[in-house]
């Protein structure tokens, strides 16, 4: 009797997912247009600088760039949560090309509405980019999209806007610590030169003193540049904080996104939205207790 080989149980390659290019490359932008705008420092001062790329009336191509740039850092850092997480929801279901179609769309048909309807605005943020995010993560994966979005309602002011301001504190105490130290060495050479000068004009010097005045003299310009700008640098961070606490948010622009991104998977991505519209109705249904016949 011939004995058959036993045949060994086939082995399957875990498929590997691919990275988020498009969740990385928002991400990537985002701080890179920021850092460009201020400088490297912790705000944009003075504000006229960030004015310029924001969308309004008046310059409605800002509508491209307005929605990788921010007011301040808390800003920055709670909208890159919000990017970082459901951008990883989206981009899993639907792809890069699409995450970064929605982003975009959403955006910038936003900010154009937006200002449509109030003309004397100026947007500055992404907030309209990711609520597209935020509705295409609904459609694509209602759960992790819940989930995710009540993370970061939890996250963002419970542990990233604390651990901004508190960064902050430490700059403003550094650079006012600075600004103390250069104001106390200017003061130190000022007072060197007057009496140097005093000399001078009492006619006892020598030529060693004409050189020591003019050594002063210079030193006494350099410490007072260097004390302008480490006074410029303190307000940066002062104004800075002021300005991105006063500044409004507008609720009409999150709307205008999610609508936007819902007419971009309504033309480009019909499964994920004719899957958004059985999921919202099932929702409704259950919230409103309607049970089929």
């Amino acid at each position: 009797m011939a004995k058959g080989r036993k045949r060994k149980p086939a082995k399957h390659k875990a498929k590997k997912e691919p990275l988020p290019y498009a969740t990385m490359l928002l991400l990537a932008m985002c701080v890179i247009a920021y850092l460009a705008v201020s400088g490297g420092e912790p705000y944009v001062y003075p504000l006229e600088n960030l004015d310029a790329y924001g969308v309004s009336q008046s310059s409605p191509l800002g509508a491209v760039t307005y929605s990788f740039l921010h007011v301040g850092l808390k800003h920055l850092a709670g909208n890159l949560i919000v990017i970082l997480l459901m951008g990883l929801v989206v981009e899993r279901v639907l792809g890069w090309k699409d995450t970064l179609g929605i982003y975009l769309t959403s955006g910038i048909g936003a900010g154009l509405v937006y200002i449509f309807f109030y003309p004397n605005a100026l947007v500055i943020g992404s907030s309209a980019a990711i609520s597209g995010l935020i509705l295409a993560g609904y459609a694509v994966d209602v759960k992790k999209a819940f989930v995710v979005l009540a993370a970061v309602l939890l996250l963002v002011p419970a542990v990233v806007y604390p651990g901004v301001n508190a960064g902050l504190d430490w700059i403003t105490a550094q650079r006012t610590a600075q600004e103390l130290e250069v104001s106390a060495e200017r003061q130190v050479i000022e007072q060197q030169l007057f009496e140097v000068r005093e000399q001078i004009e009492a006619g006892n010097y020598t030529e060693e003193t004409l050189e020591l005045e003019q050594e002063l003299s210079l030193l006494a310009e350099e410490k007072g540049v260097e004390c302008k700008q480490a006074s410029v640098k303190k307000v940066t961070v002062v104004v800075g904080r002021q300005r991105e606490e006063t500044t409004p948010v507008s609720f009409e622009i999150h709307v205008f996104g999610m609508v936007i991104a819902a007419l971009y998977l309504a033309l480009f991505r019909r499964d994920a939205y004719i899957k958004f519209i059985k999921d919202f109705e099932g929702i409704r249904r259950w919230a409103f207790g309607v049970v089929k016949p």
